[in-house]
């Protein structure tokens, strides 16, 4: 399944990768931020 569009090698290094929008996600600056990284980084 990897890598995914951000060529990633395995889900460890996708999630470790994510966690820099963490903040974004949190405040919900916008609807579609969650799912618009959830197609970047899932394979």
């Amino acid at each position: 399944m990897y890598p995914n569009l951000m060529n990633h090698a395995s889900q460890l290094e996708a999630e470790r990768n994510i966690n820099q929008y963490r903040y974004l996600i949190d405040t919900k600056c916008s609807p579609y931020l969650q799912h618009f990284l959830c197609l970047l980084y899932a394979p």
